[in-house]
């Protein structure tokens, strides 16, 4: 640890240890929250205080167990923080130029994971709103241990005629209906528990421990993440103004101009986030089923246009099953 805005992070079974500019000991944080994800903010708050002159310029490295740094190192690079799993600091390569992780090889990290568990409540930097709540993150409250990429035939038919009832703006002929269906390219249907949605030929579905759906093909600098948090009878119209709120105060967002891409029953908010990395996030979310469901376009660069075709046609398609 070179400077005074490097800390490192324990995270031990009853409590999280914090070694930098001072050492701290929160047995109030116990591995298992940070890995469930309740603790996670309170860990970022922690670390924000000891460092708020230079927050976000810090470099964290954590130790803990896969899952723990796993929460950990995303929620902080998507806020623009350096963090890396301990065992990075034994990379040769790392010990001879004593430089940083590259955002190269920090956008492709993919630990692996042996199960997936089910999470009561998981977070990820995505910036969703929830009420009772403020969700600094893709939250899905989503269970099961499975992963179905083909799904039967009527759900495609039912998610096809959806998505082009959405985008319709009234019925079409028969010789319309017709052209329509001989343009539209290849798609895969994806599905996870209730969530299914379209994206092309290629694509795969990843449920990650803190509960977000990724969606990655061909493409490595593009990722489709997909969350959907039931709201449990909240005012939609709530959810919008939360989401209003910390898009207007949180620094990484910026609210984009929305093109309903949903149809005009279902209304969408757009924002971007900017995570100080120098990739990007398109999120589009909206009330739906009784769930906050989210889509985001998250592009090593500026999305480029196939990049923004994709992602459309997932926030275009998606279904929540009963």
């Amino acid at each position: 640890m070179s400077s005074l805005s490097s800390v490192k992070i324990t995270v031990l079974d009853s409590a999280t240890l914090f070694e930098g500019i001072d050492t701290i000991y929160r047995y109030d944080l116990p591995g298992t929250g940070v890995e469930e994800g309740w603790a996670v903010n309170a860990v970022i708050d922690q670390i924000r205080d000891m460092y708020g002159a230079v927050w976000p310029d810090v470099e964290v490295v954590i130790d803990g167990s896969e899952a723990a740094t796993d929460m950990l190192s995303r929620t902080l690079l998507n806020k623009g923080v350096t963090a890396y799993s301990i065992e990075a600091l034994t990379d040769p390569v790392i010990q001879e130029s004593g430089s940083q992780p590259s955002h190269e090889d920090l956008f492709q990290i993919r630990r692996p994971t042996e199960h997936t568990r089910q999470l009561p409540f998981t977070r990820f930097h995505a910036v969703l709103a929830g009420i009772g709540v403020v969700i600094v993150g893709g939250v899905v409250l989503l269970v099961g241990n499975s992963v179905r990429t083909d799904a039967p035939a009527h759900s495609h038919a039912a998610t096809v005629s959806t998505a082009a009832h959405a985008l319709g703006n009234g019925a079409s002929s028969p010789a319309t209906s017709t052209r329509r269906k001989q343009e539209v390219p290849p798609s895969r249907v994806l599905e996870y528990q209730n969530v299914v949605f379209s994206v092309p030929q290629g694509f795969k579905l990843e449920p990650r421990d803190d509960g977000l759906l990724v969606a990655t093909g061909d493409d490595p600098n593009l990722r489709i993440l997909v969350a959907a948090d039931p709201i449990h009878n909240v005012d939609p119209a709530a959810v919008r103004r939360e989401v209003e709120e910390m898009v207007e105060h949180d620094p990484q967002l910026t609210a984009q101009s929305d093109e309903q891409m949903r149809g005009s029953e279902i209304v969408t908010q757009t924002y971007r986030e900017d995570p100080g990395d120098g990739s990007s996030v398109l999120w589009v979310t909206w009330v739906q089923q009784n769930n906050q469901v989210s889509v985001g376009c998250h592009s090593k660069t500026n999305a480029t246009i196939p990049q923004k075709a994709a992602c459309r046609m997932a926030v275009e398609t998606l279904q929540l099953k009963n």
